[in-house]
């Protein structure tokens, strides 16, 4: 290999597909499943020549690796390059013993290592490569020099990109690269010289047309093919490195009477203005075949070689010295007018439009852990959390996840869909949770500018307005308006949202933002969970140094009662008073058609604490919405007058019980 080239290479090594199973609950009342998945340890020989590195990778016709060096699936990647003190690779020797394995020293290849094979149909995909043996161009002298062992030499300033060398001696692996190109190889003693069609090189000898007359037999003779012989058209058939080297074509065209079209195979990468100059060049040169030269000479006069220039000085043409024929006494040379100056680039061209896969990279893996609510109306009866990641990067596809067991990890599969997440840039002030905050705006900027947040209604109490998660509160959006560089700017917000009142506090600058989406959210049911339980996961993505780390305490919401609300007094009868308070359900966020909610516990149950300058007075457990003080009870407590009744309530469910509901009343004398 010379240059930059795509190469397929030659699987050298393989095991056995790799099985792993990982199993998920089915959730509340459904089965468990088994999800199977397969990789692949493989090495490809890509070069009997030390290589420079590795750039993008194709498998199936699909990026697999960046520019930047990014994989678009999950694998361990080495590359070996080909030089003499390259190691043994540590897969290969730890599956066939350090004894029996080959460091292929002289020989650039590469190593997969738990390849994985999901997006592959679970099989060994297509595998092609873009090599760089060198940066820059080569020159074609170079080439013909390494693969001749030195035999050919020259002064060419002809370059390629990239050649692959293939074939069992020098004439077959260098044939298609200068049959392509616009030079000429001629005999120098022992040694073969490579030079352009128009150079004068020092070894090249020029001798007058009128020398090579007077000696010969006969009168120099000149030969003119007819004009519909010449071609009207040639194309150069090359790899286009701006295509990720498909096969490119460009064309040379002439007018006259010729029909006939020829085609060039350059194997070669080489750029579409380059592959065009050939074509012209080509093709002026087959019109300046048409006419040739034969004379006669002596033995003895007029040395001539193959390449070397005879000069017409009348008639003001020169012409190149193509074969010479050792006859009796007399050499016969045959010579054909050759371009003698380098007309460049004739015409320019465009390579066309690359359609090949982008090549976007992955970024770096976030994670975020939710304590959910039951927001889809099934009462799951255990808590319930959930995965959400995305990466900084539009190329991310998902990570792989593990929950800390003990000192060990525990992987528990993949990630759901990406998020759509980022962090606050604006401080958001506090607000009550039972009113609309129109008074402030909540700034955030998403991870990547794929991203995009609902647009909203304009009303953040309907069921379908977006719920985001911000700083530990969920929140409800009636606007979001894009403002620039990722960044939107959300009004109309609905703070609090279930049961977290307490949360409607002030967030600052750098806040987690979540939009809270079920498709992009990975249900954790691979291990127990209980309420007051750390949790630590680990996502390891594609383009991860680290895997990102993300911790939370088990709340429990989704069997935790929501706290009351609308606490109201009145007065009671014989001088008591009364408190009145509506439930929630932790199943159904609505309320629909003025019927109650769903109840969900094992039984409508509350327990009422009061108290005074901090000290608890007397609880109550009662079942119904309502509390009935009587002025006796008053009486009994035996308080100063003026003295404030603060009273907590809270539902009472079948596994916890809810935060407290406040309201306050003033003792008066």
């Amino acid at each position: 290999m010379f240059g930059a080239l795509r190469v397929a290479g030659t699987v050298i090594w393989a095991t056995d597909l790799i099985e792993r199973k990982t199993k998920s609950s089915g959730g509340k009342g459904r089965p468990s499943t088994t999800n199977y998945s397969y990789t692949a340890n493989i090495a490809v020989a890509l070069s009997s020549r030390p290589l420079a590195r590795i750039g993008r990778i194709w498998a199936d016709g699909n990026l697999l690796r960046g520019a930047a060096g990014d994989f678009k699936v999950q694998t361990k990647f080495r590359f070996y390059d080909g030089y003499g003190d390259q190691p043994i690779d540590p897969l290969i020797a730890s599956a066939e013993g350090a004894g029996n394995t080959a460091a292929h020293r002289g020989l650039a290849y590469v190593v997969f290592e738990d390849l994985h094979l999901a997006d592959f149909g679970n099989r060994i995909p297509s595998l092609t490569f873009e090599i760089f043996e060198r940066e820059g161009p080569v020159h074609v002298v170079d080439i013909a020099r390494a693969v001749s062992a030195g035999l050919i030499t020259g002064t060419s300033n002809e370059t390629v990109a990239g050649y692959a060398v293939e074939g069992s001696n020098a004439r077959t692996a260098l044939g298609p690269l200068l049959s392509a190109m616009p030079v000429l190889l001629c005999a120098r003693g022992s040694a073969l010289e490579l030079h352009d069609w128009w150079e004068l090189a020092p070894s090249t000898a020029i001798t007058p047309a009128q020398n090579i007359g007077q000696t010969s037999y006969d009168p120099p003779t000149r030969h003119k093919l007819s004009a519909s012989k010449i071609p009207s058209s040639l194309s150069v058939r090359h790899y286009e490195p701006l295509r990720d080297y498909q096969i490119g074509v460009q064309s040379s065209q002439r007018s006259g009477q010729g029909r006939s079209a020829i085609e060039i195979d350059a194997p070669i990468s080489i750029d579409a203005g380059g592959a065009k100059r050939l074509a012209d060049l080509q093709l002026l040169q087959y019109q300046r075949n048409q006419s040739s030269w034969t004379g006669h000479v002596l033995l003895d006069e007029n040395a001539l070689r193959s390449g070397d220039w005879i000069l017409d000085e009348a008639r003001k043409e020169r012409w190149r010295v193509t074969e010479i024929e050792h006859l009796r006494g007399v050499n016969r040379i045959v010579a054909s007018q050759m371009l003698d100056t380098n007309p460049g680039a004739i015409v320019g061209t465009d390579p066309g439009r690359n359609v090949g896969a982008p090549d976007i990279a992955a970024g770096v893996t976030r994670l975020v852990l939710v304590d959910l609510p039951v927001f889809d109306n099934q009462d799951y009866g255990k808590p319930i959390i959930a995965a959400a990641a995305a990466g900084t990067g539009l190329g991310w596809r998902g990570a792989a996840l593990s929950v800390q067991q003990g000192t060990g990890l525990l992987d528990i599969g993949v990630t759901a869909t990406s998020a759509v997440m980022g962090s606050a840039t604006n401080v958001l002030l506090p607000h009550s949770p039972y009113f609309i905050d129109n008074r402030n705006l909540l700034e955030i900027s998403l991870l990547h500018d794929a991203m995009e947040l609902p647009v909203g209604s304009g009303d953040p109490t309907t069921s379908d307005s977006a719920l985001c998660l911000v700083g530990g509160e969920f929140l409800r959006y009636g606007r979001a308006d894009y403002i620039g560089n990722n960044r939107y700017r959300l009004s109309a917000l609905l703070r609090g949202c279930y049961s977290t009142e307490s949360a409607a506090s002030a967030h600052g600058v750098g806040d987690q933002f979540l939009l809270l989406d079920r498709s992009s959210l990975r249900v954790i049911d691979e291990v127990p969970l209980l309420a007051g339980q750390q949790l630590v996961m680990e996502a390891l993505g594609i383009g991860d140094v680290a895997p990102a780390l993300a911790t939370t305490l088990v709340a429990g919401r989704a069997i935790t009662p929501l706290a009351p609300v609308h606490l109201t007094t009145c007065d009671g009868p014989n001088g008591g008073f009364e408190l009145h308070w509506i439930r929630r359900s932790r199943i159904d966020f609505g309320w629909h058609d003025a019927v109650d909610q769903p109840l969900i516990e094992d039984g409508e149950l509350y327990g009422v604490d009061l108290f005074v300058n901090g000290n608890l007075v007397q609880s109550w457990q009662i079942a119904e919405p309502h509390l009935a003080i009587t002025q006796g009870q008053v009486s009994a407590w035996n308080l100063p007058a003026n003295s404030i009744l603060g009273f907590e309530i809270r539902q009472i469910g079948r596994f916890a019980r809810s935060a407290a509901a406040h309201i306050s009343i003033n003792l008066t004398g």
